[in-house]
């Protein structure tokens, strides 16, 4: 195919042509991509910028999977290499900052959590339309293709000798596999002399540069990836950060605009990100405060009251702290039986106030009476250390005060047991692997696998870490050593050696996936510890809001850690 121009913010950019990637033409298995056999990564290879083949020009850098000019955020750091110093994990924010395990580099700053994204590599993705991480980390898709739902698919829907291609303008293929024009061009998957109106000959392809992406306005002036062309202009539906359309009103990682990430437990609604792990208080600069007491943040975050004033029912009041002001005078709505809890409520005629509540019950043995009912200041979880006092995040009551049970600490604001939480494991925002588990404050894989990189993974079938982490082949994987067959017992699903007595994705014959946590023993899918069989599904109890400790027990707040609803 010819040589085209990528267009990007601002300049255009020559780039070579497109070369196929070997056969299975919609996947690859290699940590990057596979071009011509050779295992790339077409984030960096300036021969293979983006896809098998593309070619940067004199001048230029392939960082990103896009050449460019070595400017701005893009830095030459490590032996003279170009990285986008606003995403790489290796060079965030300058030249050897350095991102930690389980962390992502957005917008030059480390970031812990990527939302409803998939951490990759260090950066933020989206599986479910990344064809460099198609329905999980590291799984490319090959030129041609594309990534939908998480799958890698055909563009065009037409494969020809292991490659996607266009039968309505290649002239090659023109109307079908291997029917060649001699003379003219191919034009709606006919052979002719010329395009005719209102197509475009670019190179020997008939194309519409008022709709084609790759060439659109005029020949080889390539939209951005997820771009599409409309009248002859790229455009952008949503935003463009970072290379590509997103909803920044939806989008966790772009939430009101590029790069403003939401927290691990807020989602994005209306371009603002919305705190879900405070309960009924709310989150003002990661502590969770009630707006109706706090003089901190009287009636908004950040809303601080006069010195020697305090806050009552979100408003600001001139009484010294813990006093509220009813009708001109200060007083303690804790035991004032003519302003209980607030001001003008009135107990019954010799009916105490106490903690807020008209007394109507006579508590003993160092309880108090909250909403009628006698509770234990001491180890009350819903009134701690006085009436209405909650305690949240995993926290419990013990002395009249919230803390985390023993054996657990405060991670992110939530109470964790470091020795199974695969989120924290041993410590905090130390992450398992992607297929991992953690057990006594150690992450490990499952019978059989080992870790590659971010992955636990079975190193006697994968062909990207045959016998030992990254030794890639370039055709099969069969009992740790790269052939071009499966050894005899071990069988071949779809380009892979599989062993169908223990495969999960192939278990008792391909393409048979267990799902969801059950694990394959025998060629059977089975649940197995640390899981649990509730109600027909494998659950984990430790973080399944449906079944939260045990069985059929549902969080209401859809929330379960350490086997606790938040």
């Amino acid at each position: 195919m010819p040589a085209f121009f990528l267009r990007l913010t601002g300049f255009v950019v020559f780039v070579g042509s497109l070369a196929a990637c070997r056969t299975p033409f919609w996947t690859t298995s290699c940590s990057g991509q596979r071009c011509s056999g050779v295992c790339v990564d077409p984030q960096t290879d300036p021969a293979n910028c983006g896809a098998c083949g593309v070619t940067c020009g004199a001048g230029l850098d392939c960082v990103g999977g896009r050449c460019a000019t070595c400017s701005g955020t893009l830095l030459r750091c490590t032996n003279g290499k170009c990285v986008d110093t606003a995403s790489d994990p290796a060079n965030c924010g300058g030249c050897g900052n350095v991102c930690g395990a389980g962390s992502a580099c957005v917008a030059g700053v480390c970031a812990t959590s990527c939302g409803a994204l998939a951490l990759c590599g260090g950066r933020c993705v989206d599986t479910s339309s990344d064809p460099s991480n198609c329905g999980a980390c590291g799984v490319a898709c090959s030129a041609g293709s594309s990534c939908a739902g998480g799958h890698c698919g055909c563009v065009t829907g037409v494969v020809c000798g292991g490659r996607c291609i266009d039968v309505t303008s290649d002239p090659k293929n023109c109307g079908g596999c291997g029917v060649v024009c001699s003379t003219g061009v191919c034009a709606a998957g006919a052979c002719n002399p010329d395009c005719g109106k209102p197509l475009l000959q670019c190179g020997a392809a008939c194309v519409n540069p008022l709709v084609d992406p790759a060439n659109c306005g005029g020949c080889f002036m390539a939209c951005l990836a997820g771009q599409p062309c409309v009248n002859g202009q790229c455009s952008c539906p949503g935003a463009e950060c970072g290379g590509r359309c997103v909803d920044i009103t939806s989008d966790p990682t772009n939430c009101g605009g590029c790069f403003r990430l939401c927290g691990p437990q807020a989602v994005c609604k209306g371009g603002t990100c919305i705190d879900l792990s405070c309960g009924p208080l709310t989150n003002c600069n990661g502590r969770c405060v009630d707006l109706s007491s706090d003089p901190a943040n009287c009636g908004v975050c950040g809303g601080v009251c006069p010195a020697g004033s305090g806050c009552s029912n979100f408003k600001c009041n001139l009484c010294p702290p813990g006093l509220l002001l009813c009708a001109g005078t200060c007083v303690d709505a804790n035991n004032d039986p003519r302003n209980c809890g607030t001001c003008g409520f009135a107990c019954a005629p010799n009916q105490p106030c106490n903690a807020g509540h008209c007394v109507t019950t006579i508590c003993s043995g160092g309880r108090v009476d909250c909403n009628g009912q006698c509770v234990d200041p001491q180890s009350d979880n819903s009134n701690c250390g006085g009436c209405g006092n909650q305690c949240l995040g995993g926290r419990v009551c013990m002395g009249a005060s919230c803390s985390c049970p023993a054996g657990e600490r405060t991670c992110g604001g939530q109470c964790t047991d470091t020795s199974s939480d695969p989120l924290n494991c041993g410590t905090c925002n130390l992450a398992c692997p992607f297929g991992g588990f953690c057990v006594g404050g150690a992450c490990i894989c499952p019978a059989g696998q080992e870790q590659c990189g971010q992955s636990c993974t079975d190193v006697r079938f994968d062909p990207s870490n045959c016998g030992q982490c990254f030794k890639a082949c370039n055709d099969l994987c069969s009992k740790g050593v790269c052939k071009t067959s499966c050894d005899p017992g071990v069988s071949d699903c779809g380009g892979q050696c599989s062993d169908l007595s223990t495969d999960a994705n192939n278990c008792g014959g391909c393409f048979n996936t267990c799902g969801g946590n059950y694990a394959c023993a025998g060629g059977k899918c089975i649940c197995t510890s640390p899981n649990t069989l509730c109600s027909g599904n494998c659950v984990d109890l430790r973080n399944d809001p449906s079944n939260c400790g045990k069985c059929n027990v549902t969080c209401d707040s859809g929330i379960c850690l350490g086997s606790r609803c938040q």
